[in-house]
């Protein structure tokens, strides 16, 4: 619930190849007394991470749905010892650190790969004490060879699982088909995404730099965020080279509680030793982007992601794959 109203929208689709300029006339035209405005508000990036953060008795893998990872992607999460017929992978104590229970992984030959295995969690994770440490899955006895690759796979949430997820954490979930992307939001706002990208009201960019307006009266999409006090700088990162994508090697959470995010505190990372989290395009043409869009990556390993992020810098563009949709929060006026 927000402001005694619910926000959450299962099998609600967003509208496709409309222009900002009409989106934001549309929300402001839903009623004459209450403000509607787009999903997901104004905290679209202040997120919390079930398993990580939060205490919650669930899956945190399938709480974020299908290809969701909450790890590094890496090649060097190898098997250095043969296990027979048993329900044990030992990897490196550095491996391991990687991982936690209830994270849904993958065993097998490369990064994507799934011969040992392809959908199992990890029930417990035991240091050895010689440096390595035994890692326990569910599921039936299986066979691996040293060099296998274990990594972090995707699970597609069911409606009940979802359901779930909200009682054990407190949030209003968007899941009204098992292949739905689910996200769990600070503000409990329904998790959203899909093939098209969505319009993030109360979301500018500037010059490398990410702001934020609560105040939805103050947000006007041809003003400069840098000259109004309504806006605040939840930051981003500074690509020197000029380049518009990189590999994301370190992420950090930063903010105060309840407003935390993950956020990139570092780039250098090679194409298998990526987080597979966030994809981001900073091409200088496009510095002055007033249109912030965002959407969820549907596919595992390398290519999964919660959030790519992307941007236009007219407020006419539209096409298929840009979308907008109200939410059903209203805010008085």
């Amino acid at each position: 619930m927000l402001n005694g109203y619910s926000v959450s929208r299962p099998d609600v689709l967003p509208e496709v190849s409309i222009t900002m300029n009409a989106a934001e006339l549309k929300a402001e035209a839903v009623d004459t007394t209450m403000l509607w405005t787009g999903i997901p508000e104004e905290l679209d990036w202040y997120i919390t991470f079930v398993g990580e953060i939060m205490a919650c008795n669930t899956n945190s893998q399938a709480a974020y749905g299908q290809g969701m990872s909450s790890m590094p992607y890496s090649a060097s999460h190898t098997v250095v010892s043969v296990t027979t017929n048993a329900n044990t992978v030992i990897v490196s104590n550095a491996t391991a650190s990687a991982f936690k229970p209830s994270m849904n992984v993958k065993l097998g030959s490369a990064l994507g790969s799934g011969q040992t295995f392809a959908d199992r969690l990890i029930q417990s994770i035991t240091d050895n004490g010689d440096g390595n440490s035994t890692i326990v899955v569910d599921g039936d006895p299986f066979t691996t060879v040293v060099g296998y690759i274990l990594h972090a796979h995707r699970q597609v949430t069911t409606s009940y699982e979802a359901e779930q997820i909200g009682e054990d954490c407190g949030f209003i979930l968007h899941n009204g088909r098992s292949e739905t992307q689910v996200e769990n939001w600070i503000n409990g706002i329904a998790g959203h995404g899909g093939n098209v990208y969505e319009f993030s009201f109360g979301l500018l960019r500037y010059d490398n730099y990410v702001y934020l307006c609560h105040d939805r009266y103050q947000f006007k999409h041809n003003d400069d965020p840098r000259n109004n006090s309504a806006f605040k700088n939840v930051g981003f990162f500074e690509q020197t080279d000029g380049g518009s994508y990189g590999w994301i090697k370190n992420m950090s959470m930063v903010g105060e509680a309840p407003y935390v995010m993950e956020w990139i505190q570092e780039l250098g990372a090679g194409s298998t030793t990526h987080y597979a989290d966030v994809a981001y395009y900073l091409a200088p043409s496009w510095r002055g982007t007033r249109i912030v869009l965002r959407r969820f990556g549907w596919s595992d390993g390398s290519g999964c992601g919660r959030r790519s992020l992307d941007g236009y810098n007219v407020l006419s563009a539209s096409s298929w794959r840009v979308g907008w949709r109200a939410s059903p929060s209203k805010l008085p006026k």
